[in-house]
């Protein structure tokens, strides 16, 4: 027996296994198929399948609605494809074994993750999820917008990531198609507009890196009424030291900042006017601050933060770096602001959504925080591996500590400050062997380390919190 096949991304499409099309007339017979397409075999009652698609109607006569649109779509279908559908009592499913649906096997595909089968689901997505449906029923339609935007972003996902392993490889022609069809869903994708001038870049084709620049301008403005968040220099040699600092700093070792702020303020040199030039450096003043609680570095982040703005106002990552600060500074109110108005000039940016989520830690939305960790991680699946820090941070001061523990110890590189976070969870969970052998890592990165130290760097705006830190580190067994 043929098996229907059923194409519900883009529109509305049914096939036999053999490519002859089904006409399935009319749009309550096709939502009807497609909603219970979609629930994969799972029962659905009458009732809520009556409320769903005729919610306007009396209870009697949604029912007898439904009936007579379940005898019109059994019509429909030819007798060697057979009954797709599965009614029991009051319930009805689809037959799963006798419907193929391009959904369906578009989700276990990105659930497969690897490079192959996200192309292959790539090939599935044609649009949105029943392109062109409408049924002026309100129950249907928040469904549909739901499962629309659902897919969607599965889409966006599955296309960055696959154009961020062609960028990686080289294969401009390819990533550029794979960007121009993650642009095509969701133009104000910065991260991609810049990824993409990055690789033209780096291969070479300034002028193509320009064009792509000026896209991005013009798509910002024409939707958003704002500047993209790299102000353009007419030096190329400027920026391209600022993409080679960029780089650089997703390392997040002391080496690699080093040679990031070299680049940075060489990039400075040729065009004192760069503002994005003046924003990474500001940035990383501040991260460099975090290495040895330098007396009056964080007032050098300001200075350097400050100089960025002169140039540019509207430069993401001035007001990231000058949020990261006032924030260390225990200045809650300017660090809101500023972190605020980087996510405002650049809603996509990983870094700044992380950065973000640092900051709902320490004002005691700790959860919130990983949550917008988590979102900055999916945004980019291939983030620097320090973002695991972050995370593992926002949930230990959640008070979930195995999260906690998941997270932090997918940490390559670890620093002295992520071993005190593991030994402290460990002791909460009992652990004290694996407390233990953390505590023991901490001396060895920072032989002079103490909580009374270490917590003057850590500006929880609720001393509750912050006491129940320290607390938490004594448990770990480290000295106050």
């Amino acid at each position: 027996m043929n098996n229907l096949r059923l194409h519900l991304l883009g529109p509305f499409e049914a096939l036999t296994g053999n490519n002859l099309p089904v006409a399935i007339t009319g749009k309550k017979p096709r939502a009807l198929l497609a909603y219970l397409a979609l629930a994969n075999g799972q029962p659905v009652s009458r009732d809520k399948l009556a409320s769903l698609l005729w919610e306007f109607s009396a209870e009697q006569q949604a029912r007898t609605s439904l009936r007579q649109t379940l005898s019109s779509l059994r019509k429909c279908i030819p007798p060697l494809v057979g009954d797709p559908l599965i009614s029991e009592g009051d319930t009805l499913a689809i037959n799963s074994k006798a419907v193929v649906v391009d959904a369906l096997d578009f989700e276990a595909l990105i659930d497969g993750g690897t490079a192959d089968a996200l192309a292959r689901a790539s090939t599935l997505y044609r649009g949105e999820l029943l392109d062109g449906m409408s049924l002026r029923e309100e129950g249907f339609e928040e469904w549909l917008r739901g499962e629309r935007a659902r897919y969607r972003e599965l889409a966006l996902g599955a296309l960055a990531k696959l154009f961020r392993l062609s960028a990686e490889k080289g294969e401009v022609e390819n990533a550029a198609r794979l960007a121009g069809r993650v642009l095509d869903l969701d133009p104000l994708r910065e991260d991609i507009h810049r990824a993409l001038m990055r690789l033209y870049a780096e291969q070479g084709q300034r002028g193509l890196a320009l064009k792509q620049y000026e896209r991005c301008r013009d798509v910002l403005r024409r939707e958003l009424d704002v500047t993209p968040a790299t102000k353009p220099t007419d030096n190329l040699s400027a920026y391209e030291n600022v993409l080679r600092g960029q780089k650089l700093v997703h390392n997040y070792t002391q080496e690699d900042y080093a040679n990031a702020r070299r680049y940075f303020e060489h990039a400075l040199s040729l065009d004192p006017n760069f503002a994005r030039a003046g924003g990474w450096l500001a940035y990383v003043e501040i991260i460099n601050w975090f290495w040895d609680l330098a007396p009056g570095g964080l007032d050098q982040a300001v200075r350097a933060g400050d100089a960025a703005l002169a140039l540019d106002d509207h430069e993401s990552k001035s007001h990231l770096a000058l949020g990261i600060a006032h924030l260390f500074r225990a200045e809650h109110e300017k660090a809101e602001y500023h972190l605020l108005r980087a996510s405002e000039l650049n809603p996509n940016d990983d870094l700044i959504m992380i950065e973000n989520g640092r900051y709902l830690m320490y004002v005691d939305e700790p959860l919130a925080g990983a949550d917008l960790v988590r979102q900055a991680m999916r945004r980019n699946p291939y983030h620097p591996n320090w973002y695991w820090n972050i995370l593992g941070r926002c949930l230990h001061t959640g008070k979930l500590y195995d999260e906690a523990v998941s997270a932090l110890e997918r940490i390559r590189t670890p620093q002295f400050w992520v071993h005190a976070y593991l030994a402290a969870c460990y002791a909460e969970l009992g652990k004290s062997q694996d407390s233990a052998r953390h505590l023991e890592a901490v001396f060895s990165l920072k032989p002079d380390f103490t909580i009374s130290e270490f917590a003057k760097s850590l500006p929880y705006r609720d001393e509750r919190a912050l006491g129940e830190f320290i607390a938490g580190l004594r448990r770990g067994g480290l000295p106050a």
